[in-house]
């Protein structure tokens, strides 16, 4: 998938994850026209390897297996030395862009459109003290509690954050140090 600079082209991958399957099923959507939606991470080589090192060896399971005696998922044991995700904040460089790609039909021609929000994950760690990703996972349901509360959002209940108008989300969401860009790709055959 090809990001906005300066991350570039990367290799992604299809991983399970609730919207890849909850968009492509929500009926206003597929009224819409949706007949796709895969959820897509990009990972290095290097934890790609590691993944299927885990996997090989069966460390990737939470099915318990007896050692010396005591039960102990092996998952539990290949991670066990990892650091915490909140002692990462400082040590992280490079980027991170989180974004939706849709592509389609618009006046009979094809386009594509890729919204986004992308930053350094050193820069927020210096304006929050928190990882970009801790902001990026954040911000957005910290932005809805609040237009609850305002009473900007009305709907109550149990649905997907997809359900909701995006455009009080959208309003806000750069005011919360979360930057949101819109490209717009047009399609042409050669």
């Amino acid at each position: 998938i090809r990001f906005p600079d300066p991350i570039g082209m990367m290799k992604c991958y299809a991983v399970n994850h609730e919207e890849g399957v909850s968009l492509g099923l929500y009926p206003p959507f597929v009224e819409k026209g949706v007949r796709h939606s895969v959820f897509k991470y990009s990972l290095s080589e290097t934890v790609c390897h590691l993944a299927r090192s885990l996997a090989l060896l069966d460390l990737d399971t939470w099915k318990k297996v007896k050692v010396d005696g005591v039960e102990v998922a092996p998952i539990r044991v290949a991670t066990a030395n990892l650091p915490k995700p909140a002692q990462l904040g400082a040590t992280v460089d490079g980027y991170s862009c989180v974004g939706t790609e849709v592509r389609g039909t618009k006046d009979r021609k094809r386009v594509e459109y890729f919204i986004y929000s992308m930053d350094s994950h050193r820069e927020t760690y210096e304006q929050f003290g928190y990882s970009l990703t801790v902001v990026q996972t954040g911000i957005p349901p910290a932005l809805a509690a609040r237009l609850i509360a305002t009473g900007k959002i009305k709907e109550r209940g149990v649905m997907m954050p997809e359900a909701l108008d995006p455009e009080p989300f959208i309003e806000n969401f750069s005011r919360e140090g979360l930057k949101i860009f819109v490209e717009k790709r047009e399609v042409e055959r050669l």
